[in-house]
């Protein structure tokens, strides 16, 4: 239970210092490129999901669960949701600018 609990802590700090980390860099980084802004933030919200998923591969990997492979699909998803909803709203509001 105590691995569970690790497990979705640290998951739920990535999710929130990811959407930080893109709110910061699509504010002030990607600014200087407006024009491809939305694109770049699209790119840089991938790269971060890609980063979680081999991290919770990693950690998984070491772990005794049977479903190893459910539970990384599942926190995957969410994780591309989470993600990728608030970048996807940015995007068609700065199409319709």
């Amino acid at each position: 239970m105590t691995g569970n609990t690790l497990y979705v802590i640290y998951n739920l700090i990535w999710q929130l210092f990811s959407f930080w980390l893109l709110v910061y860099l699509n504010a002030y980084i990607n600014g200087a490129y407006s024009r491809f802004s939305a694109i770049i933030l699209l790119l840089e919200a991938g790269l971060l999901v890609l980063i979680i998923w081999f991290l919770n591969k990693l950690s998984l990997s070491e772990s005794k669960q049977a479903n190893k492979t459910k539970i990384l699909k599942i926190t995957t998803a969410v994780s591309v949701i989470l993600t990728l909803v608030p970048v996807l709203i940015f995007f068609i509001v700065t199409l319709f600018q």
